[in-house]
């Protein structure tokens, strides 16, 4: 099936929300930020097409094509006295080891091809500091698509056709059903 983008953001999005306890965000939505500590979701990277794709045949003319596609999503934490927001990514990054986590992101088509580290990116905000810690994880999901090649009904030939040998042959003007 063809990748369903709002599907692959619901499923991130469970995943974060439910193995972070917090509120959760994807950024830019228009809204006022929440008050901390949340989350944030935002896809930075993708979808990309990693390697080649495959065809595969069902029955003459009807064929899929599936390749891979790469999707890179930046996830943020902002904290507060009481929740470090490195230790809020380091618990989502080690969520994406667990049996369930994986299952849940299978069943959404996803897989994890890769987190990265995580970045303490705290700054002064008004008067005081932000505390905020990122990690961008690499999620890969297959995108297959269903097509109907059509089949070759007539075929047109004349002109001349030079062979190995140097001689040139006569094709009369003939079609073929």
């Amino acid at each position: 099936m063809a990748l369903d983008l709002a599907a692959f953001r619901q499923t991130v999005f469970d995943w974060a929300s439910g193995e972070s306890g917090l509120t959760t965000i994807f950024e830019r939505p228009n809204q006022p930020r929440p008050s901390t500590p949340y989350v944030s979701l935002n896809i930075v990277g993708g979808p990309v097409k990693q390697g080649g794709q495959q065809e595969v045949r069902f029955d003459d003319p009807t064929f899929s094509v599936n390749a891979l596609l790469a999707l890179t999503v930046s996830v943020k934490a902002y904290g507060n006295q009481t929740n470090d927001p490195i230790s809020i990514l380091t618990n989502l990054q080690l969520s994406l080891g667990k049996l369930e986590v994986l299952e849940s992101l299978r069943s959404g088509g996803i897989a994890v091809w890769n987190e990265g580290p995580i970045s303490d990116i705290s700054e002064v905000l008004e008067t005081g500091f932000e505390e905020r810690a990122n990690m961008d994880v690499l999620f890969a999901a297959s995108h297959s698509t269903v097509t109907d090649g059509g089949l070759i009904e007539k075929v047109d030939l004349s002109g001349e056709v030079e062979a190995d040998t140097g001689n040139t042959i006569d094709v009369p003007e003939e079609t073929i059903e």
